[in-house]
């Protein structure tokens, strides 16, 4: 069997407090108030040298950076580097240039050039584009009268002779396929007319 000490119950009960006069007549309790005091003071020499690992660990522990809102970030200014040397290609890569830009009206007769040099040198203000503003928009039955100019060009475009090429193909039959008396009918139907009247 096992020790009475391991069999009772480790719960602690509560009592009534008693009058000062009874505590007086026991002897018992008297040296357990001594004894009680003497428990918290190595709980408390513990609990000193802990407090101290407490705080070196927040002094070590590092600082979490607060987020920067967005305005901060607009308004401040980041330091720009720059280097010391500048690149530049060596004299051995280097090559002279024979590009030259071609002519900006080139291609155009001179009536077409002299017409759109006058229309890249307009000069619009804010009292033109108000007062285009302002005036009021076609209706409908005019713009359908309206007659538009027609723009043809001068010369259609025709393939160059170098690039005609003597073709090949050959199309099919179209009845390709069809018994002689089937391609009879259908080349019957197809030769059909029909009048409005």
């Amino acid at each position: 069997m096992g020790k009475k000490s391991l069999i009772k119950s480790t719960s602690k009960k509560k009592r009534a407090p008693k009058s000062a006069g009874a505590a007086s007549t026991t002897g018992k309790k008297a040296p357990a108030k001594k004894k009680a005091p003497s428990k918290p003071k190595p709980a408390a020499a513990k609990s000193a040298p802990s407090a101290a690992k407490k705080a070196a660990a927040k002094k070590a522990a590092p600082q979490k950076a607060q987020p920067v809102s967005v305005k901060d970030l607009l308004k401040r200014q980041f330091d720009s580097e720059t280097p010391q040397a500048l690149y530049t290609v060596p004299q051995a890569m280097r090559e002279t240039s024979v590009f030259s830009a071609p002519e900006f009206l080139a291609g155009l007769s001179t009536e077409d050039a002299k017409r759109v040099k006058g229309l890249l040198a307009n000069t619009y203000s804010a009292e033109d584009l108000k007062a285009a503003a302002k005036v009021p928009p076609p209706s409908r039955a005019e713009l359908i009268q309206k007659k538009f100019d027609v723009v043809v060009p001068e010369t259609l475009y025709t393939v160059p002779q170098a690039m005609v090429e003597a073709s090949a193909f050959t199309a099919p039959d179209r009845l390709a396929g069809l018994n002689a008396d089937e391609a009879k009918r259908v080349k019957a139907l197809l030769a059909n007319t029909y009048s409005e009247a």
